[in-house]
């Protein structure tokens, strides 16, 4: 590489939480599948008894899924 190229982007994410309820398939019109779930994420510095939660919804598609 040189010193004017810069290195490919990366995109990485990490989360440390649970899936909510078991992933569901939709099987799209071109037939393609996609797989969708939540994961619920323990959000640091709750106040109270009760520590807050994020959760997020997720996607994935590909040959990997």
């Amino acid at each position: 590489m040189s010193v004017d190229e810069e290195p490919a982007p990366v995109n990485e994410v990490i989360l440390v939480g649970r899936v909510s309820q078991a992933p569901q398939e939709r099987v799209l019109p071109s037939g393609d599948a996609l797989w969708v779930f939540r994961i619920v994420v323990r959000r640091p510095g709750g106040r109270g008894s009760r520590p807050g939660v994020d959760t997020l919804d997720c996607a994935v598609w590909g040959g990997r899924a």
